[in-house]
């Protein structure tokens, strides 16, 4: 219906509701007062009227205690089988939520003391005089006015009219694919159901190296519905660089296409298909290949993670992916890939919590697919490319705790205000290697989060590392940017 219906609670022998509503004479004035619902019939009756606000019912075998302003504060009254009103608080700073305690003979409610609102406890009051008497009440609610007016049925077509998001320059580094530079653009319809990327840089190093350098990438995403797809296009090109092949040249070009279905509010699976053509040349011992790829990646993704400023503070995080790519040409496995990330968050105040996080990866296959570890975001204490393997095994454990909540440096023109200052004592355990396991290394250390604002995390580590038989001698010190694990 039309009326404002609240705070429902039920009658001892579970046959009636009482409830708050705006039903009543006074209802379009802003009055709230009690009725009842018998649930057997559907009828609706008054227990309260007048120009006041009845609220928070509590149906005891004493009867209704309920919270009113009828005195000009909120006070408690008692509403009998009766139908006798009386007045059981009479309290400057108010009474709200009254709740009969079981042995009938206190009540607990809502109070105002010391500029905050506490739980207090009272004996129940027997005998007092009448607040006032409920017999006559109208029994016929107010009407809702209708309001004059045309209803016609019109439908109009949506065109997916795509604008600019992201238009910016950018350098960046792939562990694997090297540094490249140039331009990355978004677009978007209104909705955000469909969105282009489109990335675009060149390698050249000479002019007549100007039109085969170009790099391109355009990944089309749909999220019209509950499965999510995408497509997308690239071509490749640049001299790397990494500790186990050396200096090499090698172009890329292929097609990709995605999907994500969330299984839940929580979990989704994901399946990519990456197909390309593959040449890469040495300028040393590697030797040159030419190949026909195709890549296949399933996923599981599962994430209740609560955030604060600097990043997860309660909750799971998990992701596990498991990766094969083949030669097209004559069907022969390259590679083999198996991840797993597991995060857990234990909060232990409204501001700190335990972080624990284990990291598994490993590739097998002609040609492994190696992976950068170390640095900030992964081992601290070692350099951000310290390892460079195709079997990591990693476990890391932060106590994460509230170092300053607001901070203010003034200056001549004004001020810069920092805020979300977090602390962190850590522990990390982890080894990378390539054909025999060695050993297994370690870091600790202290360090300082600064976020500003919803844009970074200025991230501050001081650790020494160890091999578990003796402890650096110098303390190490980091910065880096970005949210927690």
């Amino acid at each position: 219906d039309a009326y404002y219906d609240i705070d429902p609670a039920f009658s001892p022998d579970g046959k009636q509701v009482v409830f708050v509503s705006d039903r009543g004479v006074d209802g379009p004035v802003g009055a709230l007062n009690l009725f009842t619902l018998d649930l057997s019939t559907g009828q609706v009756t008054p227990l309260t009227s007048g120009p006041f606000r009845d609220q928070s019912p509590d149906w005891t075998p004493l009867g209704i205690y309920f919270s009113s302003d009828r005195e000009g504060a909120f006070n408690i009254y008692l509403l009998d089988e009766p139908g006798q009103l009386t007045l059981q608080s009479a309290l400057v700073t108010g009474a709200l939520h009254p709740r009969l305690c079981p042995d009938q003979k206190s009540l607990v409610y809502t109070g105002y003391q010391d500029l905050s609102f506490q739980v207090f406890r009272m004996d129940t009051v027997t005998g007092p005089a009448a607040a006032a008497n409920v017999d006559s009440i109208p029994a016929s609610p107010w009407t809702p006015r209708r309001i004059a007016s045309k209803f016609s049925r019109s439908s109009m077509k949506y065109d997916a009219e795509y604008s600019l998001d992201i238009a910016q320059s950018s350098i960046g580094y792939d562990p694997v694919y090297g540094s490249l530079g140039g331009v990355q653009l978004a677009m978007s319809d209104m909705l955000g159901n469909r969105s282009v990327h489109l990335l675009l840089t060149n390698t050249a190093e000479t002019k007549d190296e100007f039109l085969e350098s170009f790099n391109v990438g355009v990944t089309y995403l749909n999220r019209e519905r509950r499965v999510n797809w995408a497509v997308g296009a690239f071509h490749l090109f640049d001299e790397y660089f990494n500790d186990f092949d050396g200096f090499y040249q090698e172009r890329l070009a292929g097609v990709l296409a995605s999907i994500s279905y969330p299984m839940s509010k929580f979990h989704r699976v994901g399946l990519t298909s990456l197909g390309r053509y593959s040449n890469r040349s040495s300028r040393i011992s590697l030797p040159n290949r030419e190949a026909f790829l195709y890549t296949q990646y399933l996923s599981w993704v599962y994430d209740n993670s609560l955030w604060e400023v600097t990043g997860p503070i309660e909750g799971r995080r998990y992701n596990l992916s498991l990766g094969i790519t083949m030669r097209m040409d004559d069907l022969q496995e390259f590679n083999r890939i198996a991840m797993a990330d597991v995060r857990h968050y234990l909060r232990l105040g409204q501001f700190s919590a335990l972080a624990n996080r284990l990291f598994a990866y490993s590739s097998t296959g002609l040609e492994p697919q190696r992976i950068y570890f170390g640095g900030s975001w992964s081992f601290r204490g070692f350099d951000r490319r310290a390892f460079y393997n195709r079997n990591v095994l990693f476990a890391s454990n932060e106590l994460r705790f509230p170092l300053i909540d607001r901070f203010y440096i003034g200056f001549p023109f004004g001020g810069l205000s920092l805020s979300g200052i977090r602390g962190a004592l850590f522990f990390d355990v982890g080894s990378a290697w390539d054909d025999r396991f060695e050993q297994f290394y370690g870091s600790f250390g202290a360090g300082f989060r600064v976020s500003l604002g919803y844009l970074v995390v200025l991230r501050f580590d001081f650790s020494r590392t160890t091999d578990f038989r003796t402890i650096s001698p110098r303390t190490d010190f980091d910065f880096f940017f970005g949210w927690n694990f």
